[in-house]
């Protein structure tokens, strides 16, 4: 509604400088209070399109309210670099219907959020009078809020507006602040003037990338080079709208159309697709223009002092491969021996005579058996290799066995570097283990598909495992003999079965005595682990029997000159004593002890001799 100019409690803030650059980010705020006709309405949503249409192509966001008695969110910020984000607002505005109703300026204010916008472009042809209590000071101290942000307010007064109260929520500089127009016929031209104001004489590149399911939107952070009479910096990225603007300098004033080249730089995964031939489609304030391909990727356009030109340059998304894997898994386990070690000799018991030699023959018997296998564990290395151009992120690794418990070393949030391979070693312990044990184990891995798009995400491979074919770690599989009395040793595996070892001691009495001769043979396996057996033999020597020395035959003329002597009595037999060491046999009881050698008989037929040297004989 139109009123007289009127003062104001509310001190207005300073308004901020609009940006002085093609591709801000725009709010629409239309009227639609009682005052405007269907027609104002129908000429309100025609000027709002006209400004979509003058900025499309660009680096620009547009959000559209509109307000009376209450405010309303038509559309909120909305990139209008590709015809769909256009199409999107403009078909929002054309939504908006003609309301009625008081003029509500703090509530047109308030629904557009702060800090959001770079510039408000504020459209009304009345003053505030809600809320009813200070409608224009509620408004003024609401766009304060937005100018404390930063936010540029631009007011358009249509026809009989209040000239002071539309400096109050803007700013004091006509054709800067704020415009005034005749009427709603005019606002199109005005709203696409203000539109073409920071946009003319531009070159903006907007960025659309194609996945790999070939749909196609805009992306940011793609870097293009410009190369002709450009102001300011040559090089840029794109934004959250896929657009990049380059300003052209037309400062010479003579020259009012000049060559652009530009260049993208390419992004791995992803290749140049062209339309129609082209690098690039261009238009000039919406209309087709000639584009020329150049080297490689770049392409060259014709840019007007009154034109906004604005290429579109589209990349197809390749599809990446998966990750490779390979599964190598090797199984162990644990043989567990126990010995049964027997001892026996030939002879219990042995009388000799002093200075004679006898023979003592030995015989041991080794015999193993098996009484554990445990341990059952399959370990192994999963090989992922990443043979694409980036890398793989977030990359988790995974082992099963059927009834086993497997845990990954460092399987989780892995990222496989572009063309390299990472291992991850895995182990998996059986929950009942058998030498007859078959199965596969399984490594999985999944990865972040967004990280190598086209790919499935996820990788499995298998390998079998057999533990017959498995050669297990023996313990006490290879154990050795000792025997005291032989001092000699022999090496015996359990492979073999049981073994038989036989050897003969040679005793020679060098004095009368009885003793037991105790012979310990020891075998000895993994760790402490000891086995022993003995065998005793009680030895006795004795004098030998009196010598017979023959009485000489007397002459007859030479008689005997004394008488006989009787011949004496017969020694008792000694008493024998018994001294269980014979760790000293020989030397201290008159024993010498030879031994003859020590054969190892094996259940094969295998016949093997040892001598004290230890030289074994086949």
């Amino acid at each position: 509604m139109a009123g007289t100019q009127t003062a104001h409690a509310a001190d207005p803030a300073p308004n901020p400088p609009l940006p002085d650059s093609c591709g801000l980010d725009i709010a629409i705020v239309l009227d639609l209070s009682g005052s405007l006709s269907a027609n104002d309405v129908a000429e309100s949503k025609k000027a709002a399109k006209e400004f979509v249409d003058a900025l499309e192509g660009t680096p620009s966001a547009v959000g559209v309210y509109t307000f009376s008695d209450q405010a309303q969110t038509i559309i909120d910020k909305t990139p209008i670099s590709t015809s769909n984000g256009a199409d999107n607002v403009r078909g929002a505005i054309d939504t908006i219907t003609r309301d009625g109703g008081f003029t509500n300026w703090q509530a047109a204010f308030q629904i557009i959020p702060t800090g959001t916008y770079n510039a408000i472009v504020f459209i009304t042809d009345g003053q505030p009078n809600r809320p009813s209590s200070d409608a224009l000071n509620s408004g003024i101290t609401a766009a304060n809020a937005h100018k404390s942000a930063t936010t540029t307010i631009i007011g358009v007064g249509v026809g009989a507006v209040n000239e002071g109260q539309i400096k109050a929520i803007s700013g004091p500089e006509k054709g800067k602040d704020y415009y005034l127009i005749e009427n709603y016929t005019t606002l199109a031209a005005k709203m696409e003037e203000l539109a073409k104001k920071a946009c003319d004489g531009t070159l903006s590149v907007v960025k659309q990338v194609e996945d790999v399911n070939g749909d196609t939107a805009v992306a940011s952070g793609w870097t293009f080079e410009a190369d002709g009479d450009i102001s300011g910096a040559t090089s840029g990225t794109t934004n959250q709208t896929g657009a990049v603007n380059f300003k052209v300098d037309y400062s010479d004033g003579d020259i009012t159309t000049k060559t652009v080249t530009v260049t993208e730089q390419q992004q791995p995964g992803f290749e140049l697709k062209q339309q129609n031939g082209q690098n690039a489609v261009c238009t000039a304030n919406g209309d087709p223009v000639e584009v020329t391909n150049t080297s490689g990727l770049a392409f060259s356009v014709e840019v007007a002092a009154s034109a906004t030109v604005s290429c579109t340059v589209i990349n197809k998304q390749l599809v990446q491969a998966d990750l490779t894997l390979t599964n190598d898994a090797t199984g162990t386990y644990d043989r567990t021996y126990e010995w049964d070690l027997t001892k026996s000799v030939d002879q219990d018991s042995v009388e000799m005579v002093v200075g004679d030699t006898t023979e003592i023959t030995y015989e041991i018997v080794a015999t193993p058996s098996v009484v554990d296998e445990s341990n059952f564990v399959v370990t192994g290395t999963a090989t992922l290799t990443n043979p694409n151009d980036f890398d793989a992120t977030d990359v988790n690794v995974a082992a099963t066995l059927p009834d086993a418990e497997c845990t990954v070393t460092d399987g989780e949030g892995l990222t496989v570097p572009a063309n390299e391979s990472v291992q991850v070693d895995y182990s998996c312990t059986l929950n009942d283990g058998a030498a007859d044990f078959t199965g596969t184990v399984t490594v999985d891995a999944d990865w972040d598909a967004s990280s190598l798009p086209g790919s499935t995400g996820a990788a499995s491979a298998g390998a079998d495992i057999d533990f017959t074919t498995v050669e297990p770690t023996v313990i006490n599989g290879t154990v050795t003999v000792y025997d005291d009395k032989a001092d000699t040793t022999v090496e015996l595996n359990a492979a073999d079965g049981e073994a038989v070892l036989s050897y003969t001691l040679e005793v020679t009495a060098n004095s009368v005595d009885c003793r037991e001769f105790v012979n310990t043979v020891t075998l000895t396996g993994d760790g402490d682990y000891t086995v022993t057996a003995s065998a005793t033999t009680n030895v006795c020597a004795v004098e030998p029997p009196p010598s017979q020395t023959p009485t000489p035959t007397p002459t007859p003329s030479d008689p005997p000159t004394t008488a006989p002597v009787d011949d004496p009595e017969p020694s008792s037999d000694p008493t024998p004593s018994q001294e269980p060491d014979l760790a000293d046999t020989g030397s201290t009881i008159g024993f010498g002890v030879i031994a003859g050698g020590l054969a190892v008989i094996a259940l094969g037929g295998v016949l093997l001799t040892r001598g004290l040297s230890g030289r074994r004989e086949r």
